[in-house]
């Protein structure tokens, strides 16, 4: 992997920027890292802490991960990144995205419909004004200029910048999750902010087979007496499902709380109900720490010390919230109450007791050790895998046992 590139993305800003930002960014550069990222939801902009890191480092490239294109017309982007490779000399990654429904019509009150199209249509405006070669003209229907339409003057005309790009070639990068998005990603875009992705597990990519959601629904279609060669099925990112939803052609769509429950109180069409949610399977899909069996076995005491922490503070946190909450929200840079609203739809803690009913004790069965053979059945069932694993052999749970004797809880 002679050529594999390291990068660092800084993320959201909380309550305000990490005052380490500035050292850290100068300690990756030291490092040899290629390029540092910002993001940007409804907060803190994308391009304004690049220009402060530009200034204290010399080297390492700028990148926005992602620059959300309803945050800007296409033109006001397009001035943005030239503005800031100017003065970076030239070191600017321009990384855009759709964002999602919630931001898109929440935040920035636009509509959200189309985000394909859109994309083409906004990346094809910068790479006009990037070439500076005539006027920038466009005809879509998103951003179209000069702008001739409802309340129009019809003063405008066709413009071209007034300053000449440092790079004519800025590199942009697409965010983009759905196999149609990471396909025009492939055709329009100089590269590809990919989410979750690891150049060690590029499986995940192929259409997502493994996911839980992809199984379970396999199997209900099963179960009805459907084949996967009866339906169309596509991949599309999950936060684009209300707009997909929207075409009457779709029979069906997919997606994740809160989200699924939005599409079905938001969409225009009549009818619109849940068939299948993974609350049917209760304690199928799980967040685990998982750790490698011959690390476990070499240092158990480390791990076991690292349980019995954690099981201590969602017991303080259960006894206490209020409190836990004052202790822990200054380490996200958040007031108490913003911590509390960032955690309210989305945390649930399981506490020692409950992970033993989970898990089962040594020598006995869990929930987990159920929901394993299920699911494996259920893989095999619909030719999505051709081993089966059993839970006897795969699930280790020593560790629980004992876990607090000469200790205090």
């Amino acid at each position: 992997m002679k050529d594999l590139k390291l990068g660092l993305q800084l993320g959201y800003w909380g309550g305000g920027p990490n005052p380490n930002m500035i050292p850290m960014v100068q300690e990756a550069e030291r490092l040899g890292y290629d390029a540092v990222f910002t993001a940007e939801a409804y907060g803190s902009d994308v391009f304004t802490p690049l220009a402060w890191i530009g200034a204290h480092t010399e080297r390492i490239r700028l990148g926005t991960g992602i620059a959300q294109l309803s945050a800007r017309a296409p033109t006001a982007t397009a001035m943005a990144a030239m503005t800031l490779d100017h003065l970076s000399g030239g070191r600017l990654i321009l990384g855009l995205g759709v964002s999602g429904p919630q931001v898109v019509e929440g935040w920035y009150g636009q509509p959200f419909g189309k985000p394909l199209a859109r994309t083409r249509e906004y990346i094809n405006i910068i790479r006009q004004v990037l070439a500076r070669k005539d006027p920038v003209v466009s005809e879509g229907d998103h951003y179209p200029l000069p702008y001739t339409g409802e309340g129009s003057w019809g003063l405008g005309k066709p413009l071209k910048s007034i300053v000449h790009p440092l790079r004519e070639d800025l590199p942009i990068f697409l965010g983009a999750e759905g196999p149609k998005n990471v396909a025009m990603t492939a055709e329009i875009a100089d590269g590809w902010l990919p989410l979750y992705y690891s150049p060690y597990r590029q499986e995940v990519y192929a259409d997502q087979i493994g996911a839980p959601s992809w199984t379970l629904m396999m199997y209900e279609l099963k179960k009805a007496g459907i084949s996967s060669s009866d339906v169309e099925l596509l991949s599309i990112d999950g936060g684009d499902a209300m707009a997909v939803f929207e075409d009457k052609g779709v029979a069906a769509v997919g997606t994740w709380e809160p989200l699924l429950s939005q599409v079905v109180g938001g969409t225009s069409r009549e009818g619109a109900h849940i068939l299948l949610h993974s609350g049917q399977y209760p304690g199928l899909i799980l967040d685990v720490i998982t750790i490698a069996t011959a690390e476990l076995r070499a240092h158990p005491d480390k791990y076991a010390g690292f349980l019995r922490s954690i099981y201590r503070a969602i017991d303080f946190y259960d006894k206490d919230p209020d409190k836990a909450i004052a202790l822990m929200a200054p380490h996200f840079d958040l007031s108490p109450a913003d911590f509390l609203e960032s955690i309210a739809s989305g945390v649930d803690y399981t506490s020692y007791e409950e992970n033993i009913a989970l898990f089962g004790a040594p020598g006995s069965r869990g929930v987990v050790d159920d929901n394993f053979d299920a699911l494996m059945a259920i893989s095999i069932d619909v030719d999505m895998a051709d081993t089966a694993l059993n839970s006897e052999n795969h699930i280790d749970k020593t560790i629980l046992d004992g876990l607090w004797d000469g200790h205090s809880r």
